[in-house]
């Protein structure tokens, strides 16, 4: 049987097939502080989860350090320190530098490119433990990681495909949570690349 950490479990809500059934028992662990009634809402949505799962897909995923399947992983690294990002949801848009000018006697504008702009990135997710308590070390590293004034090393397969490997924290939030277990988290960036000098 594959093990699913809670922010896993709540990814696969939205799946119709399994929508009802998981989303109560998910529900279950979100409002119980009961560490016994967690742990059987747990077992039971991991149940649910793996019948869903006949082709084994999550059993080829890559797994994390406690053996939950991740998909797409994001690792951070600077200043000495590391974060995983088990169940982040990535989101990159791109502007081009262009400049339009509007011609006499011409129907359109004439367009000049520039340049590509930077990578936009947003992530967002939640931390969360797979037991009845609020995730307090995991937010503490995750502020530390945030509160740093220097480019982030990116380790992704989506991000490292379209050739990001660094990036700077413009923004970050934690919003509150309703839930005992549950730390929402948003973090947007861009882009970094080293400058290439050129001496003459």
């Amino acid at each position: 049987m594959i093990n699913y950490n809670l922010a896993q479990l709540l990814s696969l809500t939205g799946v119709k097939a399994i929508q009802t059934s998981l989303a109560l028992k998910v529900n279950e662990m979100l409002t119980t502080s009961d560490p016994i009634k967690y742990d059987n809402a747990l077992r039971e949505a991991t149940e649910i989860a793996n019948g869903y799962d006949p082709n084994g897909l999550f059993a080829q995923s890559e797994k994390s350090q406690f053996g939950f399947p991740v998909f797409l992983p994001l690792t951070l690294k600077g200043g000495g320190l590391e974060f995983f990002f088990e169940s982040a949801i990535v989101d990159i848009n791109r502007t081009k530098n262009i400049v339009i000018t509007e011609a006499e006697g011409l129907d359109n504008s004439v367009k000049e490119f520039i340049g590509n702009g930077d990578f936009n990135i947003s992530v967002t997710g939640f931390l969360s433990e797979n037991t009845a308590s609020y995730p307090l070390d995991q937010l503490t590293e995750f502020n530390q990681l945030m509160e740093l004034k220097i480019p982030l090393q990116v380790e992704s397969p989506k991000l490292n495909a379209l050739n990001i490997f660094e990036m700077v924290v413009t923004g970050y939030g934690t919003p509150p949570s309703e839930f005992v277990n549950l730390q929402p988290y948003y973090f947007n960036n861009i882009d970094e690349k080293p400058a290439e000098l050129t001496i003459q």
